[in-house]
């Protein structure tokens, strides 16, 4: 067994698998012990893990590593496991521990995330680790979630295999990656209802990280986004951002995700072009990112893209005037619907 470890920042450690099951077995125990709410706390073998987990699934498989595809634990975990306490340690387990020996023993706090290459769950975990080594990050977070009434979050949390210790620290990186993992349990109605500590704590979330948010944007004629142009094996990879996406936005019925932008660092989908079988097109950007130009890049990938069709622009958000402009540019025609068609010779 192997992966690649990259401190991403101080103290925060990426370790990056080939596979889902080397990957799910190796974090199965410490992630257990600090999340699991039936083993949070406990020392338990891992043949006693997977008997409750298939009764938990009503299932006959073992799926965990199916199941989960990021994983994230603060060094304080890996005590019991350091200290002997658990017991029959796995080969996959001990790599984990003996990589970690030296600077567990210096003292120092830090937090692993683990995930396989390029995975969507990337951003999702680093926000887990910026809430445990960031104080005021954390703070601040709290502080926002204090002023609401969580409970409706906390009842689905709960039943989702996450105790008590975590619901904050959930919430907060659900709601500024993912914010679908909820509406998909709960009405639009209800999730209206936090619509403004939604928007808080992505300003929090900015305000703590707006160096590193503002390099994406350094160069405003080429920011630091990569595209991706989806297909069946890649759109799993961004499976809960395209989720993140739907959920923020009207799409055509029955369209498919296309073209994606994403960021190069944590694969956060920021922004994606759906596309249906009479090629109409729907374009969403997270919320986080809208008024930067980043239509204005979609608009440019999927223009240089060759289409031998007549496609149908449907203008799901307001466009700002770079993406007006490039659209008149390029022979886009406003119809009387309200949206824009194009035809490429």
């Amino acid at each position: 067994m192997s992966f690649k470890v990259t401190e991403v920042e101080k103290n925060v450690f990426f370790l990056e698998f080939n596979n889902r099951t080397e990957l799910g077995m190796t974090f199965l125990r410490p992630q257990e012990n600090y999340e699991n709410p039936h083993f949070h706390g406990k020392i338990f073998e891992l043949d006693e893990f997977k008997a409750w987990y298939k009764k938990y699934k009503k299932s006959k498989t073992f799926t965990y590593c199916k199941d989960w595809s990021g994983f994230n634990i603060p060094s304080y975990i890996l005590k019991p496991f350091y200290e002997g306490v658990f017991k029959n340690i796995s080969r996959r387990e001990k790599t984990l521990l003996d990589r970690f020996r030296k600077i567990y023993d210096s003292g120092k706090r830090f937090y692993l995330i683990g995930s396989t290459k390029n995975s969507h769950a990337f951003a999702h975990e680093l926000t887990h680790a910026r809430f445990y080594i960031y104080d005021a990050y954390r703070n601040d977070v709290l502080d926002e979630l204090r002023k609401h009434d969580v409970s409706l979050l906390n009842t689905i949390l709960s039943g989702k295999m996450y105790n008590q210790n975590t619901w904050d620290d959930e919430i907060n990186a659900y709601l500024i990656n993912e914010d679908g993992f909820f509406k998909r349990t709960v009405n639009d109605a209800s999730m209206i209802l936090y619509a403004t500590m939604i928007d808080n704590l992505h300003k929090i979330h900015k305000k703590h990280f707006e160096k590193d948010w503002k390099r994406l944007f350094k160069d405003k004629t080429n920011p630091k986004f990569n595209t991706i142009r989806f297909n069946k094996n890649n759109k799993k990879e961004f499976e809960h951002s395209l989720n993140a996406l739907r959920w923020q936005g009207p799409l055509v019925q029955n369209s498919k995700p296309y073209l994606g932008l994403y960021e190069p660092k944590t694969r956060k989908l920021v922004s994606c072009i759906w596309l249906d079988e009479e090629n109409e097109i729907s374009i969403i950007t997270d919320r986080y990112y809208r008024k930067r130009g980043l239509m204005s890049i979609l608009l440019k990938a999927i223009i240089n893209d060759v289409f031998k069709k007549r496609l149908k622009f449907v203008e799901a958000e307001p466009l700002n005037k770079d993406s007006l402009r490039l659209l008149k540019q390029h022979g886009f025609i406003k119809n009387e619907n309200g949206g824009y068609i194009f035809s490429i010779e």
